[in-house]
């Protein structure tokens, strides 16, 4: 009973030792010696109880309230394994990702609300003074939010520090980004993963991240390698957030900060060039991308240890919610993804790069051409027809990025 919520919330718990059978109770030495108990008739239930254990009664009550700590483990559990369910932005039809909606708090939002609505054919209402601050009276399934004229991604699932509902917004500028993203775009090239798999390419590189999310691996790519990336994002709540917030951080003359378009849609059917599939009317010709990169929420063989980053939790929130608007609606996991391979594989030039869990099984269940493992991820890189994939040294290096840099720091000691 020392680890019950009574004990948790600072009430006293003077019970030992409780079992199905009795309590115990600590007694003195005259009676027993030191670190003996003496048992008593099995518990009587609160009323019964001596005044002197009123406290620990009314601890037994509020615990009885309380949900059970198993349901506790399990949210976690669940919560911590987000990231390996599998995400809407492959499988679920452009209907069912609509089933989202625009709010805004002051009349003046309500133009920028309404023109976002119409260009992704959401839901827009004013929101009620109640759901900004209450929990029971806010929407269950994440919207956009306009307010202070910039956009917000309201979960219904997740509060901050106080209670209250999370508001999350993205900042892509320099003075925005989190110390760990700022740590990864100032290493070298070399010391990534990524740029391995992509062919360890020159500076303006054509590349098109396909599953575009909050543009992580976008601003590695572009900041970083110094390629040119188009982002392309189905899921319309993701698409609001990241668009606004690249535009912003965008330096004069380029569409946004990682140099090419954000657009919305559906990636299979943009990268196949049809010509209404994206928002924002972008399509490319064969040899107009160099690669293509896509970046799915894989499904985990394991279950993480700890849980996600912010970003990681907001995204698959989205994600699940589209997923369980779309139901069975859209086709089978598999005929997505092998359509969006297919379409990826006829427009890269050069290669497409699939980002996996370590354990995950392969993309649409096709072997590619090889693959660089990590410790919890996986890069898997898919040749298009008439081009040759890496061989001989080329593949050992491949094999692990970090060869070079292992040499370079033997180096460095011995001198």
């Amino acid at each position: 009973l020392t680890d019950c919520p009574a004990s948790r919330l600072g009430l006293p718990v003077p019970m030992l030792v409780s079992s199905s059978a009795s309590l115990q109770f600590p007694c003195s030495r005259a009676s027993a010696g030191p670190g003996h108990s003496q048992a008593v008739p099995p518990w009587p239930g609160p009323a019964a109880v001596a005044p002197s254990f009123g406290a620990a009664a009314a601890a037994l009550s509020v615990a009885a309230a309380l949900p059970p700590s198993s349901r506790l483990l399990r949210e976690r559990r669940r919560r911590r394994g987000t990231c390996g369910r599998r995400g809407g932005d492959v499988r679920a039809p452009v209907a069912a990702l609509r089933a989202a909606s625009v709010r805004y708090h002051e009349a003046v939002e309500a133009p920028a609300a309404q023109e976002l609505a119409r260009k992704l054919g959401l839901e827009c209402a004013a929101l009620a003074p109640a759901a900004a601050t209450s929990v029971a009276a806010r929407p269950a399934a994440p919207y956009l939010l306009r307010a202070d004229g910039r956009w917000q991604l309201v979960v219904g699932s997740l509060t901050d520090g106080r209670g209250s509902p999370l508001h999350f917004s993205l900042d892509l500028s320099e003075e925005g980004l989190p110390p760990q993203q700022c740590r990864r775009l100032s290493e070298p090239p070399s010391a990534h993963s990524l740029f391995v798999a992509l062919g360890r390419p020159a500076p303006g590189l054509r590349i098109v991240d396909a599953t575009g999310g909050f543009g992580s691996d976008a601003m590695l790519m572009s900041k970083c390698f110094g390629a040119v990336v188009s982002v392309i994002e189905r899921n319309p709540l993701v698409y609001a957030v990241l668009q606004e917030a690249a535009a912003r951080a965008a330096p004069p003359g380029s569409p946004s900060v990682f140099g090419g378009p954000v657009l919305f849609g559906d990636a299979s059917e943009i990268l196949s060039g049809s010509p209404a599939a994206s928002a924002g009317g972008a399509a490319w010709a064969p040899g107009d991308v160099d690669v293509v990169y896509l970046d799915p929420m894989f499904p985990r063989q394991k279950a993480r240890k700890g849980m996600p980053d912010l970003p990681m939790q907001v995204l698959a929130e989205c994600c699940e919610a589209v997923a369980s608007a779309a139901g069975d609606a859209g086709p089978p996991e598999s005929t997505a993804e092998r359509r969006l391979l297919d379409a990826a594989l006829r427009l890269a030039r050069e290669r497409v790069v699939v980002k996996r869990a370590a354990d995950s099984p392969f993309f649409a269940g096709t072997k590619p051409a090889s693959s660089l493992k990590g410790t919890t991820n996986r890069f898997d890189v898919y040749m298009p027809r008439g081009v040759a994939p890496a061989s001989g040294k080329e593949a050992k290096t491949a094999a692990d990025p970090f060869d070079a840099i292992r040499a370079a720091h033997l180096r460095a000691q011995k001198a």
